[in-house]
């Protein structure tokens, strides 16, 4: 029960709790447990043990330079850790490590991580290496590793195919020291931050230190250092935190006033730029319309011309034809001519005929009568063979053969002038009918020349003026038709156009009424906001003034509570002097009932006066309590009973 106070008030702080030793201990190391114990800065997943989630790892394991980089990393932290004594220097990057120097590194990296003070599991390291890889799978799991490692990776580390992945275990413990340290020195920095938060904390272990040092001294309550060292400080830290609170409340509430005011500003801004950009847009828009339209206004006369030129070529190209009609009509060959021409040819043909009809029968009588003369002269040389034969079956002389055939040859001969006139006849008949027919034939075949040739002439004349007239014609029908075209086109182009521009002008009037309605209403919001901000220009002002007063009010109050300290302390040192030498001829005259009696006032004394110290400042009164409280330590010492007495009413008075 002596140690109840101390321990609600650090409970009421949030300080944790001391640990309990025996008395021997608690003598020898006044401050063993505090020193000790060391403070964990890792995450909740870490701090707090469990089954882990793994997560697909997206790291490059297998590549060379980032195994070499993780390799130079870990030999930073093995520096930091303190393992120069347990590694060789076969530790290069490029090279797998030994079975023991990677145990080691990676006990000495969890060992940094993990604070081994809250397992008590993790105590020792086994000499099996089963054992050991069992207990540094378990720390890994206690550290929630997030990756997928299993046991026999940690049973054969050292292996081409598990190396990669340890390597990525050791990248994941040196972030974890990195973590570790970086958390370790903020905490430092925040202790000897010269701010509330670190005076608080400072104020605090002080309050602790002290309190436990004096509880471990005397055996008595040291509650009253915690009160009066902390109580203040903890008062000024929730007075700061609800003015900071409200500081941040107002701030809050402002940014958000001037947030809402600043969105219809944005939205105004935003609606004219749009507006800017569309009048931008169709004052393009209509200048090309207008480009276009006097573009047009100038080739319609051009439009015009070659229409008037069209219709112009089409009349001469009909009087072109009426003038070819007329010649074809002024020919000097006509139609009667044409057919007393057919009729002379006719006739020529049936001539031409009986002339051929003649030479046949010619040429028949000729051929017939070289058939006569062919068997004729048969005949005779038959009888020639026979007068020849019986002449020599009759022996006559040879000088009668020769006389024969001179009478034979004169026969012939007088017979053959007759057969030569006639047959030079017959050839003289014959080659006068070729000549007729020759002649007859190269005439009919001229007048066929010559009525083909006009027949075709004409053909032609008339082809030519026939396609030339419809040739003529599709162009000339085609040029109007794309002349009409493009007129009407461009007819159509310029309505658009005035439409479009009549539009654009609409749209351009439109938009510039609603800039100037969005000009109006920006010009009304930055007067409001102009008129807000001087409001707020004036009250940040007045603040500032209020501020300064209430700083001088507060240098006032702490003047006064300096002087009411300063006299406090004098009236406490007197009544303390006063108390201690009565206490003391109390001793010395070795009064117990004097001492039961007064012990109770003294207590209640010391009570009130503790309390009004506390209430006031933090550093007053702390040689004459110090007195007062040894006063009567030594007056329960030389009292057991009465100390006993005593603590059985507080313990009364304190349930």
């Amino acid at each position: 029960n002596s140690n109840t106070y101390a321990l609600a008030s650090m409970k009421r702080s949030g300080l944790p709790r001391p640990q309990q030793s025996d008395a021997n201990t608690r003598r020898s190391r006044p401050h063993g447990t505090l020193t000790e114990r060391k403070s964990s800065f890792l995450p909740s997943s870490v701090a707090t043990p469990g089954k882990r989630q793994t997560e697909k790892d997206t790291r490059n394991l297998k590549d060379r330079t980032w195994q070499k980089a993780v390799v130079i990393r870990a030999q930073s932290f093995i520096e930091v850790v303190g393992l120069q004594a347990l590694c060789t220097s076969s530790l290069k990057p490029g090279s797998i490590w030994t079975l023991k120097e990677i145990y080691n590194v990676l006990e000495g990296f969890v060992s940094g991580v993990i604070d081994l003070g809250q397992s008590s599991s993790f105590s020792s390291i086994p000499a099996d290496s089963k054992q050991r890889a069992e207990q540094l799978y378990n720390k890994i799991e206690y550290l929630g590793y997030p990756y997928v490692l299993s046991k026999q990776v940690l049973s054969s580390p050292n292996t081409p195919h598990n190396w990669p992945l340890v390597l990525g275990l050791i990248d994941y413990l040196c972030d974890k020291l990195d973590e570790r340290k970086d958390g370790a020195a903020q905490y430092q920095r925040m202790l000897q931050r010269p701010g509330e938060c670190g005076a608080s904390l400072g104020d605090i272990l002080h309050a602790m230190e002290e309190g436990y040092a004096f509880f471990l001294q005397h055996g008595k309550d040291g509650g009253h250092f915690v009160d009066r060292l902390v109580q203040p400080s903890l008062i000024r830290k929730r007075r700061d935190l609800a003015q900071a609170e409200e500081k941040a409340r107002l701030a809050a509430e402002e940014a958000r006033v001037w947030k809402e005011r600043a969105v219809p500003a944005q939205r105004l801004q935003q609606e004219l730029q749009e507006l800017q950009e569309r009048f931008a847009r169709a004052e393009q828009e209509a200048d090309r319309l207008r480009e276009r339209r006097s573009q047009l206004e100038s080739e319609l006369p051009l439009k015009e011309a070659e229409l008037a030129a069209g219709r112009t070529q089409i009349d001469r190209l009909r009087d072109e034809c009426e003038q070819l009609s007329e010649r074809i009509r002024a020919q000097p060959v006509s139609q009667a001519q044409v057919m007393s021409i057919r009729g002379d040819i006719k006739e020529l043909e049936s001539y031409i005929g009986r002339l051929d009809e003649t030479l046949a029968n010619t040429e028949q009588a000729i051929w017939a009568s070289e058939t006569q003369l062919s068997a004729d002269h048969d005949k005779l040389s038959q009888a020639c063979n026979q007068v020849n034969v019986r002449l020599a079956h009759l022996g006559l002389p040879q000088r009668a053969v020769p006389e024969l055939n001179d009478d034979a040859h004169q026969s012939n001969q007088a017979i053959e002038p007759a057969v030569k006139r006639h047959l030079a006849y017959l050839a003289d008949q014959i080659s006068e009918a070729n000549r007729k027919r020759e002649e007859a034939r190269k005439r009919l075949d001229s007048i066929i020349d010559a009525v083909e040739t006009q027949e075709a002439r004409l053909a032609t004349i008339n082809s030519m003026i026939e396609a030339e007239k419809a040739s003529k014609r599709r162009s000339e029908e085609a040029k109007l038709q794309e002349l009409s075209a493009s007129v009407d086109a461009a007819t159509k182009q310029l309505a658009s156009a005035e439409a479009a521009c009549d539009r654009q002008q609409e749209r351009l009037a439109r938009a510039v009424e609603r800039e100037r309605d969005a000009a109006s209403r920006l010009a009304v919001f930055e007067a409001e906001l102009s008129r807000n901000l001087a409001s707020a220009i004036d009250a940040v002002k007045q603040a500032g003034s209020m501020e300064i007063e209430i700083v001088a009010r507060r240098a006032e109050l702490d003047s006064d509570r300096r002087r009411l300290s300063d006299r406090l302390a004098e009236l406490t040192r007197r009544c303390s002097h006063q108390l201690v030498s009565i206490v003391s001829d109390i001793v010395a005259t070795n009064n117990t009932n004097l001492m039961a009696a007064l012990l109770p006032r003294i207590q209640e004394l010391h009570d009130q006066h503790r309390g009004g110290v506390v209430g006031d400042n933090d550093n007053v009164g702390d040689g004459d309590d110090a007195e007062l409280l040894a006063a009567i330590c030594c007056v329960s010492d030389k009292n057991p009973e009465l100390e006993k007495s005593s603590s059985n009413g507080n313990d009364d008075g304190e349930n």
